[in-house]
Order: C-alpha cells, then structure tokens, then sequence
C-alpha cells in the first residue's frame, strides 16, 4: 500500500508539473523516455526482495505513467486533424484506460495462474521493451516527416 501511494503521489507530481515539463521537453522525447524507464522499473520489480526498495522504485512508477500519459495525449492532440483532436484524446485514454487495462488484466491473469508473480514483471518488462522499440521507430518517422 505504501509503494501505491509513493507511485500515485509521484504521478500527482508530474501531472501537476506538465506544463514546466512540456515546456523543456518535446512530448515525443518525452513518450519515449517514458517507455524507457519503464523497461528497468519492470526489471526491478521482478527482482528486488527488500520492501523499502521496493517502495522506493514505485516512484519510478508515478514518472513513468505521468509522463507517459502527458506525452501521449499531446503526441495525439499535435498530430490529430484540429476537428477531431478531442476524439484522438479520447480515443487514446480508451486505448490506454480500456483496451489496454483489459488486455493487461487478462494477461496478467494468465500468467500468473501459470507462473510465479515474479514472471508477471518479466513478461511487463519485455513488453516494455517492444513498446520502446515501437514508440523509437514512431519518433524517427515523426522526425522524418
């Protein structure tokens, strides 16, 4: 409980910062490097033991998902036609907050009905790992044109 609290006041944190953040940081730069702090906060969480560790690396959590969720909605916003900007957002938080959370559920259901809970941040961070080599080769074509 204590590691959920750290992680949300985290993300409270950089979501009340967003604006500063945007600022200094493109939100394209600012989804991949998400995405990639994301890969050794799963490594992590599949191999650390100690709780006050623990607890301390779900901070991790609150940069990673706040800054992912600041850059994705400006990632659609910025490249949505201006007369459907709103639908893209929508459309993203479904993504993440619908489709997505559903997909992660029954997964991570699965797996660990199958494996030890430990498997469950392996298996997190290898699709991290996807989603960074994703969101690179999206942020090169978004350089390109």
């Amino acid at each position: 409980g204590v590691g959920l609290a750290v992680g949300v006041a985290v993300e409270v944190l950089v979501l009340g910062a967003s604006r500063a953040i945007l600022a200094r940081v493109p939100p394209m730069r600012l989804y991949v490097f998400a995405i990639a702090v994301a890969v050794p906060r799963w490594l992590l969480l599949a191999t650390l033991t100690d709780p006050r560790l623990i607890v301390a690396q779900q901070a991790l959590h609150g940069i990673t998902f706040g800054a992912f969720w600041v850059a994705g909605v400006q990632v659609v916003a910025r490249r949505s036609p201006p007369e459907v900007a709103h639908s893209g957002q929508a459309l993203f938080g479904a993504a993440v907050g619908g489709v997505g959370a559903l997909l992660g559920m029954a997964g991570g259901s699965f797996v660990v009905a199958h494996q030890t809970t430990d498997w469950l941040f392996w298996w997190g961070a290898l699709v991290a790992a996807l989603a960074l080599a994703a969101a690179l080769r999206a942020s090169a074509r978004l350089v390109r044109g």
